[in-house]
């Protein structure tokens, strides 16, 4: 966790912490129009009017901060939009250092349907890898902490306090107990490798979420299947819930040439259009493996390689459809939410909002089979 970083409008487009947060971010603090305004409607009078009342007549100190704080988190919450939270920051944060690397331990949590927290991944060479962690282990505790049915803003508020904790694991119903001290965990979001069969050669490429750097690892990758004389692409977008907007749009323009519509962003007034500045478009037939956790700036990419070039198949389960934009404003040191502002359309205009990216072929993997890129492969070969 990077607590100085600054959210930067238009620049991050999901948040991704101990475990997956699905939202598009930006972040900046209140002003402009808004500050200025000097018109108030008879519902904004009554917020003023009985925030002074409070003010004034309160037998005791009002801290005015936290009347505003609280205000302002009855509203959101009063939205009844799932995307949309008040954080107080010494609760729980949402700087998350999408740099490349992190201080953590390597673990990526879900919540499952009866509360209690599956771990989905455990990144190479972390604290967890090393002490033999698994995925589709169960996360019982930490230290003494029971985080069945906790949200995750509490358990990250846990794992900040310090730099070494006891994780109590379930493996099949063994439980076992882990101390693990935080590492700095160098992030490698780009897998690459060439698969052969049939006398082809196929890249299968896989973007497990979109750091800063994951556009130039992409770059590195892609140009090394490519001289490896590959006949097809995989790109595997499974399990990535998104990241930032610039990375994914710098991966899009490697791809797609310039003047194609990339993605549009839609509001209560204007439909605006992001034009690629790509130098060419990929020519090789890909084929899109997405999932049940595949969301928002994943659904965007498969979707801009889709309604843009000829030969895209995709392959696997319906994604999210996380194809709503939240903001981030910053309120304090201490506070900030965020709220929907916007849905962002494909390059052709098709909202995938709560509806999510239905394959072209549908396939469910089975057990450790992973029938999903083995039909890949079969389509490419």
């Amino acid at each position: 966790m990077n607590k100085n970083h600054k959210f930067k409008k238009n620049e991050v487009f999901v948040l991704l912490g101990l475990s997956i947060f699905l939202s598009l971010g930006v972040g900046y603090f209140l002003g402009g129009k808004y500050a200025k305004k000097q018109t108030y409607s008879d519902s904004l009078k009554k917020i003023l009017e009985n925030y002074q009342y409070i003010v004034d007549t309160s037998y005791q100190e009002v801290d005015e901060e936290k009347l505003v704080e609280s205000a302002i988190a009855g509203m959101v919450e009063s939205l009844d939009d799932p995307y949309s939270d008040f954080i107080n920051r010494t609760e729980s944060s949402f700087d998350t250092d999408l740099e490349g690397s992190y201080q953590g331990y390597g673990i990526t949590i879900q919540m499952q349907e009866d509360g209690t927290y599956k771990i989905i991944e455990v990144l190479p060479s972390s604290p967890a890898k090393k002490a033999q962690i698994s995925a589709g282990e169960i996360l019982y505790k930490i230290d003494d902490f029971e985080i069945k049915n906790r949200s995750l803003e509490e358990i990250q508020t846990i794992l900040q306090e310090k730099n070494t904790h006891t994780f109590w694991i379930s493996n099949q119903g063994e439980m076992k107990e882990y101390l693990l001290e935080k590492e700095k965990i160098e992030l490698s979001s780009v897998e690459s490798e060439v698969i052969e069969g049939n006398q082809k050669k196929i890249g299968y490429l896989s973007i497990n979420l979109f750091a800063k750097n994951t556009d130039e690892q992409f770059k590195d990758a892609l140009e090394s299947l490519t001289t490896a004389g590959i006949d097809g692409l995989i790109l595997d977008l499974r399990n990535n819930s998104g990241g930032y907007l610039t990375s994914t749009k710098n991966i899009m323009e490697q791809m797609i040439m310039k003047g194609n519509v990339l993605y549009q962003t839609k509001t209560k007034k204007e439909t605006l259009k992001y034009i690629s500045k790509g130098t060419k478009n990929y020519e090789k037939p890909i084929v899109i493996l997405i999932n049940e956790r595949t969301a928002s700036a994943s659904e965007m990419i498969t979707l801009a390689l889709k309604e843009n070039l000829e030969e895209v198949t995709i392959v696997g389960k319906t994604s999210v459809g996380k194809g709503s934009i939240q903001e981030i404003v910053r309120l304090s040191e201490k506070a900030e939410y965020k709220t929907t502002t916007k849905e962002w359309l494909s390059p052709k205009g098709n909202s995938i909002n709560q509806k999510g990216i239905t394959p072209d072929v549908e396939i469910t993997n089975q057990g450790q089979e992973d029938l999903q890129k083995q039909k890949a492969i079969d389509l490419l070969t």
